[in-house]
């Protein structure tokens, strides 16, 4: 059995601030996240759920970027270049993410920036505001960083019907067992191979568990069906039970 990794990214965009707000908060990262919701309520989208893996890849992001001193989306740095590198690495495996980018120089790390300010630049962004409205993310998680005289702030934004799956394989037996939740309602198929699954409904809370034999390298795909043959991957996995890091990539 196998996994596959393929994101589908939106739009990438930085942008650049040097006018500091003087504020003290050790709450950033969520002040961030209560007023990017309230722009997409104001625009009639839903808001975005906390997700912890989120926030920790998030966080790691902002590290690398002060760590380079640079605003960018391609990292000069090995196995983190690309944003799908970086979830990969976090173990994030939703297909539809997107991240917004922001820095503020400031003469001391008193100056904290507003993250009313910070939703807002995105916003009036085309750009960003693609990231920041799109209405099928469900899931976010905001990571700050101050270094080098710079906030450094990365916000993910990913879709989730299913909870991040749970993935164990024995390479001794050669089983692959695949457990998830169901977030919301909805429909779902799965692909082994070439062969694909009946569409399965399930109710919020359903566990999707599979427990599939294992003989090479396999993949295999979750999603939301289109047609009997066709789907919107979300979640997807290449695994080889013969290599020292069986899990890989999708290419």
């Amino acid at each position: 059995m196998a996994f596959w990794i393929l994101l589908f990214l939106t739009t990438q965009v930085v942008f650049r601030s040097t006018i500091p707000a003087v504020r003290g908060t050790p709450t950033l990262e969520e002040e961030v996240v209560q007023w990017v919701n309230a722009l997409r309520l104001e625009a009639g989208r839903p808001p975005l759920k906390t997700a912890p893996d989120l926030v920790a890849c998030a966080r790691w992001t902002s590290q690398l970027l002060a760590r380079v001193q640079t605003l960018t989306h391609t990292l000069p740095v090995d196995s983190a270049r690309t944003l799908a590198d970086r979830l990969f690495r976090c173990g994030v495996v939703d297909q539809e993410a997107g991240e917004n980018l922001y820095t503020l120089w400031v003469p001391r790390s008193e100056y904290v920036p507003s993250g009313r300010g910070v939703a807002e630049k995105w916003r009036d962004s085309p750009d960003h505001r693609e990231n920041l409205l799109h209405p099928s993310y469900t899931h976010t998680g905001v990571g700050v960083m101050y270094s080098g005289g710079s906030w450094w702030i990365t916000q993910l934004y990913v879709t989730r019907d299913l909870a991040p799956p749970r993935i164990v394989l024995d390479s001794a037996a050669h089983l692959l067992n695949y457990r998830s939740r169901a977030l919301v309602p909805h429909t779902v198929m799965i692909r082994v191979g070439n062969t694909f699954s009946d569409t399965l409904r399930l109710k919020k809370g359903d566990s999707l568990r599979l427990d599939l034999p294992v003989s090479g390298r396999t993949c295999i795909q979750v999603g939301t069906p289109i047609s009997r043959e066709r789907m919107r991957v979300r979640q997807a996995f290449c695994v080889d039970p013969s290599l020292p890091r069986p899990f890989l990539r999708f290419h």
